[in-house]
């Protein structure tokens, strides 16, 4: 098992989301964050638009991973949301990643209050649909007051 739910989760476990991004302020400014897999497949050589990931329909569920912090409060984030054409889906965040697996992951910018940054959205294939498909990810700042706009796309291909 690659992560395990820490204690910080229990309120999002039991229904209480942060705010949807559409009704929160925009802060123009790249956010520290990575989506590391997408239903198993890592996604790091196919960013920018270059080659989709292809999810055959039959697999049910699209399963979104990765971690993301507050740059600019230099802590955890308030939450993050998976943006697919536009259509917001919410995620289980504040993962602790396992000790020695990810070391760079868990510490991205060398603080230890970083542990539990990772997220994990799972999302029905019936939602999405068939087709070619533009996702992103919105980080939420800490006090959940703001995101930030991630210019970053990833092409996705459900087949």
């Amino acid at each position: 098992e690659f992560y395990k739910i820490s204690q910080v989760n229990i309120a999002e476990m039991r229904g209480e989301k942060p705010p949807s991004p559409a009704t929160l302020d925009i802060i123009f400014s790249t956010p520290h964050y990575d989506i590391d897999r997408i239903n198993n497949r890592y996604v790091h050589k196919r960013k920018h638009g270059k080659k989709a990931i292809i999810v055959p329909k039959e697999e049910q569920l699209l399963i979104v991973e990765g971690w993301a912090i507050d740059a600019e409060a230099k802590d955890e984030a308030g939450g993050v949301y998976i943006d697919i054409d536009g259509k917001f889906y919410s995620t289980l965040y504040g993962i602790e990643l396992r000790d020695g697996i990810r070391g760079g992951i868990v510490n991205p910018l060398g603080k230890s209050i970083y542990r539990n940054s990772c997220y994990a959205g799972i999302i029905p294939i019936p939602e999405v649909g068939q087709g070619l498909h533009t996702l992103s990810i919105k980080v939420l700042t800490k006090d959940k007051m703001a995101y930030y706009k991630n210019e970053e796309k990833i092409l996705l291909e459900i087949r």
